[in-house]
Parts: structure tokens; sequence; C-alpha cells
């Protein structure tokens, strides 16, 4: 992935960050009396809680500690993470990719799929509060 390119956010990130956000609001904690407390900067805990950021197990680790829950408080109730039981499209999606061996049409096509990811989610942001889809 290019310099500057915006990840697209891991479900089990943005559920994780979700979750943090959830605790440190039920403490009456503010980004800013969090992160001083953990050694992070405010943007940092920002990125984490959006799931723009993966925390590390050691991350993960001192904030359940810091927001008073077991590291599995965070992840519980997570959605699956992607792997062997993705969908038979997706699959064969993967080899379709892997069987392409022009570097060029390999990094256009991921271009392609990347920016309708992108545009898919900014949509599905200016949906209704409670619509989902």
């Amino acid at each position: 992935m290019g310099k500057g390119r915006k990840r697209i956010p891991d479900p089990v990130d943005s559920y994780v960050g979700e979750r943090i956000r959830q605790r440190r609001r039920a403490l009456a904690l503010t980004q800013a009396q969090l992160a001083a407390v953990l050694g992070l900067s405010e943007q940092q805990l920002r990125r984490f809680e959006r799931g723009s950021s993966r925390l590390s197990p050691r991350q993960l680790l001192a904030l359940s500690l810091r927001l008073g829950v077991g590291p599995g408080y965070l992840l519980e109730g997570a959605p699956a993470a992607s792997g062997a039981s993705d969908a038979p499209e997706v699959i064969e999606m993967i080899q379709s990719f892997r069987a392409i061996r022009n570097d060029g049409m390999r990094r256009d096509l991921f271009l392609l799929v990347q920016a309708a990811a992108r545009r898919s989610l900014a949509k599905s942001g200016r949906e209704k509060p409670g619509v989902r889809g």
C-alpha cells in the first residue's frame, strides 16, 4: 500500500476501538486523560478508537488494565477474523487475483478494489442512523 493512503479499518480493530471508547466514556474519562496515563498521544488513542490503528498485545493489555477490565472484555463479541471462514466467492477472488501474472494489471486491480471499498464505506457513513444494510 502506498504512502499517504488510508487503510480500510479491519472490523475487529473497529470493534475493539468502539469497546475502548464505550468503557472510557463509562468511566467519565476524556481521550486526553486516558492517553496521558498510557503515555500515548491523543491522536494515537483516537486512531485506536476509530480502528484505524491496530493495537499490539502489550497495548491491549495496558489499555484494559487502565480501563479496569480484562483484555477479553475488549475482544468479547468481536466479529470473526477473516480467514478460513471466508465466503467461497472471497476465496475464489483471491485465487483469481493470484493467477494474474502481469504486475501492472494486478496493481491496477488492487487500486480499483481499494477505491470501491473506500467509496462503499463513505456511502455507508451517509446512511440514516439506525439503518443498516
